[in-house]
């Protein structure tokens, strides 16, 4: 298990505006992507060394705090509280971007999304369930 930062999260939502408009955003020197690959203080495992990432957000409008787990295995995102579907919306699509623009699955021997049944039907830049 890792973790992000409060700051990790700013970065998705800042990006995944700007993203909708114009996917070039999405880079392997980015931010986000210095997480994945743990250059970040509080982000120091690399993601392609652990199975779940824990990511903390504050909901502003609801002055809320609420913990999403990125299990990377299923590329699924958990939340610790059940919230509504928009607070996962950024994440689930700029994660699986900026995991291919780091070349992630080519670090984990255990991980073939590519060939697994689960994702026969969907494309690995899709958004995570």
């Amino acid at each position: 298990v890792t973790t992000t930062d409060y700051y990790f999260i700013q970065w998705i939502d800042q990006i995944y505006n700007a993203w909708e408009k114009n996917n070039s955003f999405i880079t392997s020197d980015h931010e986000v992507s210095q997480y994945i690959k743990g250059y970040k203080i509080l982000s120091n495992t690399p993601w392609d060394k652990v199975d779940f990432v824990c990511i903390p957000d504050n909901v502003s409008l609801k002055f809320h705090w609420i913990m999403v787990v990125f299990y990377i295995n299923n590329r699924c995102l958990y939340l610790t509280k059940k919230l509504v579907e928009q607070v996962l919306k950024n994440t689930s699509h700029i994660i699986p971007l900026f995991l291919m623009s780091t070349e992630f699955d080519k670090k984990r021997n255990d991980i073939d999304w590519k060939n697994s049944e689960e994702y026969v039907d969907y494309a690995l830049t899709d958004p995570l369930a």
